[in-house]
Order: structure tokens, then C-alpha cells, then sequence
């Protein structure tokens, strides 16, 4: 993962290769910046399909029903934000997908402050 400058605002950038350590390690340096992965549990006979998004910096975690009127990345962003939402409700707002790559059965997603705001 590489930290890019562009107009003032440091931003991460997440490239296919990146793991989730890699990741986690570049964003300790950017202040208030979140990785959050997202992973597909397909349906069963007795439950319908939903998607968990975790974030190991705070040790939590969010389950959420599969939302079938998104795309498939649309899905994962929803489940994503539910946890920011939950996790950050004082400045959820504020934050912005800084970069996501698809990674097995999910997407791994970056939220951060974009710098526009402050």
C-alpha cells in the first residue's frame, strides 16, 4: 500500500496485492482511517444471505442482511458503512471511501477523512 499525495491530502492507495496487514500497517500512520472487510455468507434453508463487515483495529464487527437492490460491490459498501454508522456515529459523515480492491468473497474497504472538510 502507498500513501499518494494529491492536492495537499495524503490518501491511501490499495492495490491488488495488498494484505490486510500491509494495510493496516500504512493506515496507523493516517490519522482516523479504517479498514473494513467485508465477506458473503450465501443463503441457507433457513436464513437468507447476508454479508459481515469486521474492522480488527476495533475489534468489531456487523452482520446485514444481503441487499439485493446493489451491485455486488453496493452490497459489501452497504454492510461496510452499517458498521462505520454503528462504530462512529459522531463523525460518520465526515468520512469517504479513500480505496477498496475485491478480495475473495468480499471487498476490502478504506474509510478515512478526504481533507475537503477541515
Amino acid at each position: 500500500m502507498k500513501l499518494t499525495d494529491k492536492a495537499f491530502i495524503g490518501r491511501p492507495y490499495i492495490t491488488d496485492g495488498d494484505s490486510y496487514q500491509e494495510i493496516r500497517d500504512t493506515l496507523e500512520r493516517v490519522p482516523f482511517t479504517w479498514a473494513i472487510q467485508t465477506h458473503y455468507v450465501p443463503a441457507t434453508d433457513t436464513d437468507g444471505a447476508f454479508i459481515v463487515a469486521s474492522c480488527k483495529a476495533i475489534d468489531a464487527c456487523i452482520q446485514v442482511a444481503y441487499s439485493y437492490e446493489h451491485s455486488r460491490q453496493g452490497a459489501h459498501y452497504v454492510a461496510a458503512v452499517a458498521l462505520i454508522k454503528r462504530e462512529c456515529s459522531d463523525m460518520w459523515e465526515n468520512l469517504t471511501v479513500l480505496g477498496s480492491v475485491e478480495q475473495g468473497s468480499g471487498y476490502l474497504f478504506c474509510f478515512g477523512e478526504d481533507g475537503l472538510n477541515t
